[in-house]
C-alpha cells in the first residue's frame, strides 16, 4: 500500500466516526437581564447509535485571553449530548472545546473551533468530533504551594527567562520561588508589613498584588488613563504609597498618590509639573517621603500628610549632588539614601534628621551602589549592585561599616530591587 492510500484509509476510518455539533450563539435569546455584551449558548449533539458505548459523559470548555475560562459538564443520554451556556462574554478568539469520555473515563472523542463571538448576532457554529486513539501515560511532579515558610524571607526581580519576573527566598539567598511569570516586566516588589502580600509593577503600569498565603496574584483596579510606576506600604498595610501620571500626556510628570486597598479609592496627595517618585512613609507618623525634581536635579524630601508641607533631607544644595530611592529606619530619624554627585557612581549615604549626623556607608569607585533596603533587624542593608555592563546587576549586603558581600548575582543575569521582610 501506498503511503497516500494509507494516509486515506486512515482518514476515512475517522470521518466515519465524527459527530457533528451545532451552536446556536443568539442573543435575540438571552434574557433582558443579561449584559449586551454577552451571549447564549445551546450545544446539541446528535449520538449515533456506532459510539453509543463510547460516550457516557462529556464536558464544555470556552477559554480567551480577556475572559475567566467557562467549564460546564454536558448531559448525555442515549442520543443527544447538550447543554447551555447562559452568557458567553463577546469577543475576539473564543476557543470552545468539547470533550467525550467512556464509563471508565477515559477519553474518547475530543474537538474544538476558535470563533469571533458578537453580542446581537448569530452564531452557528460545527465541531468536529473525533475519536481519540491510544494513550499514554504523563506523570505530573508538584507540591501544594503553602508560602514562604520561614520567619524572615527577601522578594526581588530578575530577568531569568527573558524578562523581569518576581522571586522570593530565604535569607540566605536559597531556595528561590517564582511569584510571577508574565509576558511583561514585573519589577519594584514591596513586602506588606505583616509578611502576607507582595505589590509589584507589571509592564503597563499595572499595580499587582500577590497574596502570599494563597499562592494567587490580581491586578488593582485603577483608571484606565493611569500608568504606575512604583508602590509601597503604608505602616498598617491598609494603603499603598504610588507614583504615577495620566498615560495620554507622555510628558506629564510623575504624582504622589494614596490608594485604599479596600475601596479602590485612589487619592492624589501631589499636583506638581517637576515629578515626584518612589514614595514611602515614615513609621510612627504622618510623614511620607520620596524624590523630587523641584530643584532642577533630583532631591529627597519629607512631606507632612496633613498640611502639604515639604522639607529636604539631606541639606547639600549643590546642583551636582543627586539623591533617588531613599529607605526610612523604624526610628523615623535615620535615612539611607542612594545618592552621588552627578555623573559619577551611586553610593549610599546616612543622614539622621534629628542630629543631622551624615556619613558615607557605600561609595566605590566605578561600581553604582542603589535601590537601598534594611534588613529586619535593621544592621544591614541589601542594595542593588552594578559593574562593568550597564545591564548586568546583582543583589549585594553591606553592614553599617561597609563590609559588603554578595546575596544573589548569577553571571549573564540581573537581579534587582530587593526587598526584605
Amino acid at each position: 500500500m501506498s503511503r497516500f492510500s494509507h494516509y486515506a484509509s486512515k482518514l476515512g476510518y475517522l470521518c466515519s466516526f465524527f459527530l457533528f455539533s451545532s451552536f446556536i450563539i443568539s442573543s435575540c435569546t438571552v434574557p433582558e437581564a443579561f449584559d449586551d455584551n454577552s451571549a447564549q449558548l445551546m450545544i446539541q449533539l446528535r449520538k449515533p447509535a456506532s459510539v453509543q458505548s463510547l460516550i457516557a459523559s462529556a464536558d464544555l470548555l470556552i477559554t480567551a485571553a480577556d475572559m475567566d475560562t467557562i467549564s460546564r459538564a454536558l448531559t448525555v443520554n442515549d442520543s443527544m449530548v447538550y447543554g447551555q451556556v447562559q452568557e458567553v462574554p463577546s469577543g475576539i478568539d473564543r476557543h470552545f472545546s468539547i470533550s467525550c469520555y467512556d464509563a471508565d473515563g477515559d477519553l474518547s472523542y475530543a474537538g474544538s473551533a476558535v470563533r469571533d463571538v458578537s453580542a446581537g448576532t448569530v452564531l452557528d457554529l460545527t465541531i468536529i468530533l473525533y475519536p481519540v486513539e491510544g494513550s499514554g501515560t504523563v506523570i505530573i511532579h508538584g507540591e501544594f504551594y503553602e508560602g514562604p515558610d520561614y520567619e524572615h524571607f527577601v522578594v526581588f526581580s530578575a530577568d531569568y527567562r527573558g524578562d523581569y519576573d518576581v522571586y522570593l527566598c530565604d535569607e540566605s539567598g536559597a531556595d528561590i520561588i517564582p511569584l510571577s511569570n508574565s509576558e511583561g516586566n514585573d519589577i519594584y516588589p514591596k513586602i506588606s508589613p505583616d509578611g502576607t502580600a507582595v505589590v509589584w509593577i507589571r509592564s503597563g503600569g499595572l499595580p499587582i498584588l500577590f497574596d502570599l498565603t494563597k499562592g494567587t496574584e490580581r491586578t488593582l483596579p485603577v483608571p484606565d488613563d493611569m500608568i504606575f510606576g512604583y508602590a509601597s506600604w503604608n505602616e498598617d498595610g491598609s494603603q499603598l504609597l504610588m507614583h504615577g501620571r495620566r498615560d495620554y500626556d507622555p510628558v506629564t510628570a510623575n504624582d504622589i498618590f494614596l490608594y485604599d486597598l479596600q475601596t479602590g479609592t485612589l487619592s492624589p496627595l501631589t499636583e506638581s509639573s517637576w515629578g515626584e517618585n518612589v514614595p514611602m512613609t515614615i513609621p510612627g507618623t504622618e510623614l511620607i517621603h520620596y524624590f523630587s525634581n523641584e530643584f532642577g536635579v533630583y532631591k529627597h524630601v519629607i512631606h507632612e500628610l496633613r498640611t502639604g508641607e515639604r522639607t529636604q533631607i539631606y541639606d547639600n544644595d549643590t546642583e551636582s549632588w543627586e539623591e533617588r530611592t531613599t529607605v526610612c529606619a523604624s526610628n523615623g530619624k535615620d535615612f539611607y539614601a542612594s545618592a552621588r554627585n552627578r555623573y559619577a557612581q551611586w553610593g549610599i549615604f546616612r543622614k539622621n534628621i534629628e542630629s543631622g549626623e551624615f556619613s558615607e556607608i557605600l561609595n566605590t569607585q566605578g561600581v553604582d551602589e542603589h535601590y537601598p533596603c534594611l534588613s529586619p533587624d535593621e544592621d544591614r542593608i541589601m542594595f542593588t549592585h552594578r559593574s562593568g555592563d550597564q545591564y548586568i546587576f546583582g543583589i549585594h549586603i553591606t553592614d553599617m561599616d561597609g563590609n559588603q558581600k554578595v546575596f544573589i548575582d548569577r553571571e549573564f543575569y540581573s537581579e534587582q530591587y530587593a526587598d526584605w521582610h
